[in-house]
């Protein structure tokens, strides 16, 4: 079996040093543990003790106006936007306009944005409506898109990586 060797950007010699600010907006409980998790496991991958700043959001707050404003100021500053949803329905018109400002409004020229899906949904790769929708939007911005699936999320899966989850809120 082969395993995929992460390069860890500070050792790489990139531009980039860590931390990253990553921007979760999660759709639900369940969306928001999986994308807190995936970040947590793949911070043990780099061996970096807060390789990541997180800000999150609950995607429902996107459409309402108060927050709008108060989710775009800090956005601007954004390495990476990872969408974490169930995958079954397009984005919304509001979330959509609210990533499109990002886009527009950005301070950092290379970002990138990522989808985490329920395992069925991603497996459909563009012919799944969020991936095909977020694609479209990358490219027209000329950022990169990834994109992956896992089923909801179990307690205890981040003492299984050997550390503690790192902080934040979920909003």
């Amino acid at each position: 079996m082969n395993e995929t060797k992460l390069i860890n950007p500070l050792q790489a010699g990139t531009f980039k040093t860590l931390p990253l600010t990553v921007a979760v907006v999660f759709e639900d409980v369940a969306t928001g543990v999986r994308a807190r998790l995936s970040l947590d496991h793949l911070a043990c991958r780099l061996e970096e003790p807060e390789p990541f700043r997180l800000l999150s959001w609950r995607l429902d707050l996107l459409g309402q106006r108060f927050f709008q404003k108060q989710l775009a100021d800090p956005a601007v500053a954004v390495d990476i936007v990872l969408f974490s949803l169930h995958g079954w329905q397009p984005l919304t018109g509001a979330a959509v306009a609210w990533l499109a400002g990002w886009l527009a409004d950005r301070q950092k020229p290379s970002c990138a944005l990522g989808v985490l899906l329920d395992s069925v949904a991603a497996a459909q790769g563009l012919k799944n409506p969020v991936v095909r929708q977020l694609q479209q939007v990358a490219d027209m911005a000329r950022v990169g898109l990834f994109y992956g699936g896992s089923e909801g999320s179990t307690p205890g899966v981040s003492q299984a990586f050997g550390r503690q989850p790192m902080a934040g809120v979920l909003v």
